[in-house]
């Protein structure tokens, strides 16, 4: 039998894929092979050489076996309430139900990471909304100071800080 890729020397390796459950297989030579496959082809039967050893063989087989499982393949995330795949959510930009927020939180920031650089939102805000917002953030960022000057048992810094968050929520109260 014939490579099927090019069709000029005899197939020597049948190379079957299994990618998201589709299988496709093909009779090729050992040129052709060593191209498309990710497994090392240097099983050599010479008596000479150390290859042709059984561990040799097996650690070469199995090393490419595993090279190939640990970069192709993933864990399916499943929405426990809705069954929805995290891949059918990455095809279609759409969340089955509330749960799925939960079920693929971790993935789910990472996707936002990726596409906004941040977790938090960074884009334009509406001008009527800008003075209520960056007192949100002064507030949340002087909160954290606090818990951190609380930690470290700086009491002077901590009280400061607690003024300045009664100011920024007083103004806000007052709107």
């Amino acid at each position: 039998m014939l490579c099927e890729k090019f069709g000029k020397r005899e197939a020597a390796v049948r190379v079957v894929k299994i990618i998201n459950g589709k299988r496709s297989q093909a009779m090729l030579c050992e040129e052709c092979a060593r191209q498309v496959s990710s497994a090392p082809l240097n099983v050599n039967f010479d008596k000479n050489s150390n290859s042709a050893f059984p561990a040799n063989i097996a650690s070469n087989l199995l090393g490419g076996i595993l090279d190939g499982i640990s970069k192709d393949s993933k864990i399916e995330v499943i929405c426990k309430n809705c069954g929805l795949k995290y891949s059918e959510y990455k095809n279609t930009g759409k969340l089955g139900c509330s749960e799925c927020y939960e079920s693929f939180s971790d993935l789910l920031i990472l996707d936002i990471k990726e596409s906004q650089q941040s977790i938090e939102h960074v884009g334009k805000i509406p001008v009527r909304a800008e003075g209520q917002v960056f007192r949100i953030k002064q507030i949340k960022k002087l909160k954290e100071e606090l818990q951190k000057a609380i930690l470290e048992e700086e009491y002077e810094k901590a009280a400061i800080l607690r003024d300045k968050i009664l100011a920024y929520e007083s103004e806000k109260e007052s709107e």
